[in-house]
């Protein structure tokens, strides 16, 4: 008897993916961990991506992942680590760095925003390419309250622009990329380091199309920022990026492990909605695909992909803006 992954899975692949994608991708978003790097915390999971997310990912089981999903193809990803439950940052830096060096990956260094510019450069001796500083490492403020320079704060911003390093950045607050004072602080940001490789992650978390549009349009003032469309699988959201921003400034990431599942993702207005084959627990962003369609489902990565293909040719995107998002941009990103 055929597997889910031979009977639905893999004819997906080689159907709808397998001629869009490049001979070899980079994938700017994964995440990865040994389980002695993580405090497991008392409190149960509190949304889907925590569910469905393993608690370790080492860099070997993201290759496993790689081979099994994507034969044919190289991929080559940007590595950092993992923030389910509470990372011993040190030690997972180590990994993350020592790890990238040994499988000819990139790695990007997960800051916490106490370090000083001398404790920050000490660090990133180890070959990281680029930071990524998350919004949960603030302490002692309300999470609806953080702003970006609360954990991205100025001296880490100037030594990544001197040091030529990309910074990833997740946006905080609820309204993400829609939010005027996240766009407030994003344009006093590029105004205030005007030569930093800026790419706002998720595509600012627009993951509909009417906050996208609202955002983008919002950001056309800023033509050095570069968006990540990582866990992003909308292809309205898709085809609008390509049109306002273009393909240059698009890079193409998995977020893997967090969308280490199948899943097809909707949208009801401003509101994201993962149909999944199954579940045991519930949650808002959630629902369980009815009979009919259960057995049609299959990974995120590949509908996320199948989406861009769509956009793509929708707004009849060369060969070469094909390259440039899953590959081109991020190469020129981490080594020019």
């Amino acid at each position: 008897m055929s597997t889910y992954l031979e009977r639905v899975d893999l004819p997906f692949y080689r159907q709808q993916i397998a001629d869009f994608l490049p001979d070899e991708v980079l994938d700017f978003h994964t995440h990865v961990g040994r389980p002695e790097h993580f405090v497991r915390p008392a409190a149960p999971p509190r949304n889907w991506a925590e569910y469905v997310t393993p608690r370790a990912w080492t860099v070997d089981s993201l290759y496993r992942y790689y081979a099994r999903l994507f034969p044919g193809k190289r991929i080559v990803p940007v590595i950092f680590g993992s923030l389910v439950g509470e990372p011993l940052v040190d030690p997972l830096n180590d990994y993350v760095a020592t790890t990238a060096a040994h499988f000819g990956a990139y790695s990007f260094l997960l800051t916490r925003p106490e370090w000083s510019a001398d404790e920050l450069e000490q660090r990133l001796r180890a070959g990281f390419r680029g930071l990524k500083p998350y919004p949960t490492m603030v302490r002692g403020k309300a999470a609806a309250e953080i702003g970006i320079f609360d954990f991205l704060p100025h001296h880490h911003l100037a030594l990544a622009q001197e040091m030529n390093l990309c910074v990833l950045l997740h946006l905080p607050r609820p309204g993400r990329l829609d939010d005027p004072d996240n766009l407030s602080e994003l344009h006093e940001l590029v105004r205030r380091y005007p030569r930093l490789k800026l790419v706002v992650e998720h595509l600012g978390r627009s993951y509909c199309l009417p906050g996208a549009a609202r955002g983008l349009a919002a950001m056309r003032d800023l033509p050095t920022v570069s968006y990540g469309i990582a866990a992003c699988a909308t292809e309205e959201v898709f085809e609008l990026a390509l049109r306002e921003v273009g393909p240059r400034r698009l890079v193409f990431g998995s977020d893997i492990p967090y969308v280490a599942f199948r899943c097809r993702r909707l949208c009801e207005g401003d509101n994201y909605v993962n149909i999944v084959r199954g579940a045991n627990f519930t949650d808002p962003h959630l629902r369980v695909a009815p009979p009919e369609t259960r057995d049609t489902i299959t990974f995120y990565v590949y509908e996320q992909i199948a989406g861009v293909r769509r956009a793509a040719e929708r707004a009849g995107l060369s060969r070469a803006g094909v390259e440039d998002i899953f590959r081109n941009n991020a190469l020129r990103l981490l080594n020019e």
